[in-house]
């Protein structure tokens, strides 16, 4: 890969600013006060009784299947779709449950409820984990009608997609526990951090003496993040990006099965950068809808309808015709600073890792996300001539990067 020096967007950012920073810093010596100020406004927004603060999303995840498993000794399998971040099969395997998959439609980025309805049979499954991927709402009442009355509780994956809403609740309190990841590429970001909110009062209180044997950040750990927030805040600047981006041994934009992460109680610090966090949260939602309605319109066709994106997207995915097509978007948008990015590099059941973990299910529609998806980027750092550019290049005909280019450039002169 060529380095662009210049311009360049992140695939997914939520803005972190210095006075984010600042008021961390003041928290930090506040005890749990600042954590626990937090969790009570969280609570009262989801109007949920139990709330639970910890350091990433996948640390969220494996708390939940600590006290799953507590509760349901029996059992040993999780339902995920065949086509996710690879945090969620990270935490399974942390937490040394097994992996059931499901397919899922290209469409919608939810699970292919044929195969669903089948796989909600197994005897040994612990519980199953609609995803709410990049932001696109999964019909988590359509699961719960096909789970019926089971005891196969629903873990809701809102980790892209805090603030949205389906059909008029609150993503993340539509199953029986659900959970959002705050790492910058998010809705919301506090540099790293993960929220559990439960409405199931069983699995609430089990969650208590999980977390009650939790770790919390030492005083050197949060200096730590402070000086990485300062490095996010500075170089997730377009203008800037493109430094970090072409360091190789930073892994930018690489996805990584890495089940050894650190499970600890948010800090003070994290909590503290959440002041105002209502307000903050509903302004980026407001830009990334409207970013994403002009590309919509502009005739680039997402994945779910118009109902599944009105919520904000953390990122625009679109599927190309092939993944020739795919490979030449994604260098073109590379040569051009548009944040174009792949997704995962395989299905589930293609991640070496997990080999003895995997129980049984299907990939071959997620294959074919993989083969053509590429995403785009609708955080607030996305200029109106950006999307310009991102409309040419995806409408653009098939052809080498010279007639790329001047497609674009025409498109543009067109839009004048």
């Amino acid at each position: 890969m060529s380095v662009r020096i210049g311009r360049t967007l992140p695939p997914a950012l939520a803005p972190i600013g210095f006075r984010n920073i600042a008021g961390g810093i003041l928290a930090m010596f506040m005890g749990d006060k600042a954590t626990t100020a937090f969790a009570e406004k969280l609570k009262e927004h989801f109007n949920v009784k139990y709330c639970y603060l910890l350091s990433s999303g996948k640390a969220s995840l494996a708390l939940i299947l600590r006290a799953l498993k507590e509760l349901y000794p029996e059992k040993d399998e999780v339902l995920i779709p065949a086509f996710t971040c690879y945090s969620v099969p990270a935490a399974i395997f942390r937490v040394g449950l097994k992996i059931r998959i499901c397919d899922i439609e290209p469409e919608t980025l939810d699970f292919d409820y044929n195969e669903l309805a089948e796989q909600l049979s197994a005897e040994r499954l612990l519980c199953v984990i609609p995803t709410h991927l990049f932001g696109v709402t999964a019909d988590i009442p359509r699961v719960r009608e096909l789970v019926g009355n089971r005891d196969i509780p629903i873990v809701e994956d809102a980790a892209q997609a805090m603030g949205g809403e389906f059909r008029g609740r609150k993503v993340g309190t539509l199953g029986d526990v659900g959970f959002f990841s705050l790492e910058r590429g998010k809705a919301f970001s506090t540099v790293e951090g993960g929220i559990i909110v439960a409405g199931s009062e069983r699995i609430g209180k089990a969650l208590q003496g999980q977390i009650a044997s939790t770790s919390a950040y030492s005083l050197k750990e949060q200096v730590a993040l402070i000086i990485y927030a300062v490095v996010i805040s500075v170089f997730s600047r377009p203008w800037l990006y493109w430094i970090p981006r072409s360091l190789p041994f930073l892994g930018l934009g690489e996805t990584l099965f890495a089940p050894d992460f650190s499970i600890k109680r948010m800090s003070g610090f994290q909590a503290g950068m959440t002041v105002g966090w209502q307000n903050r949260l509903s302004k980026i939602i407001g830009i990334r809808v409207k970013n994403a309605g002009y590309l919509t319109k502009s005739g680039m066709k997402s994945t779910g309808d118009s109902e599944l994106l009105s919520s904000g997207l953390v990122r625009y995915p679109v599927i190309v015709r092939s993944n020739s097509e795919k490979i030449s978007v994604l260098r073109e948008s590379d040569r051009l600073g548009l944040g174009g990015a792949d997704v995962f590099p395989g299905t589930v059941d293609t991640i070496a890792g997990l080999k003895g973990y995997l129980v049984g299910g299907t990939s071959l529609k997620a294959s074919s996300i993989v083969e053509r998806m590429v995403t785009f980027p609708v955080h607030p750092y996305v200029t109106e001539a950006d999307m310009k550019r991102i409309v040419g290049l995806i409408r653009k005909p098939a052809g080498d990067a010279r007639k790329i280019s001047e497609f674009i450039k025409n498109a543009e002169e067109r839009s004048r």
